[in-house]
């Protein structure tokens, strides 16, 4: 059994035979996720308008000359805090909505310290983290995608079990 500490309840797994002890293992850490840290931001961007756009637009009303060379959106992005690498003080985090997941170095070597920043003192909610967060690190790439599709059937069957 695992023991959640805030609110002291208890998630039993009940030993799945007919499966893998890697996909059990996986349907476990599935259901942990809902626990680690997160951290969000709201993200504008600027960019040329597609031609959809410009149809868009322009069946509008808009006159031709008056079409903006530039659009500005703002995003908001929300991310789970997949893994810390602690020599490097590289964090892998994880998109909520499109599982993608980036690699971002904090820049003052204090990654631990940031956890453990979240953990004790928390944050109001993911903006709050976010901001400290991101104030501190440096994108540094985004990474290869995995394959989910291979747990995708043991997810299932554990929660028909489950159910």
């Amino acid at each position: 059994s695992i023991t959640e500490e805030t609110t002291q309840s208890k998630q039993f797994f009940e030993w799945a035979t007919d499966i893998p002890i890697q996909h059990f293992i996986h349907v476990i850490k599935l259901w942990l996720r809902q626990f680690y840290p997160r951290v969000a931001r709201t993200v504008e961007i600027t960019r040329v308008p597609t031609e959809e756009d410009m149809v868009e637009i322009l069946s509008s009303g808009i006159p031709l000359n008056d079409v903006p060379k530039t659009i500005t959106e703002t995003r908001e992005e929300e991310y789970i805090i997949d893994r810390l690498m602690v020599m490097q003080d590289n964090f892998i985090l994880e998109d909520i909505k499109t599982h993608k997941q980036y690699l971002w170095h904090m820049q003052d070597g204090t990654g631990v310290y940031y956890l453990k920043s979240y953990r004790e003192k928390g944050f109001d909610n993911p903006y709050e983290a976010g901001d400290d967060f991101f104030s501190r690190s440096v994108f540094v790439s985004e990474l290869k995608s995995r394959e989910k599709g291979q747990f995708r059937q043991t997810v299932e069957r554990s929660q028909e079990k489950s159910n």
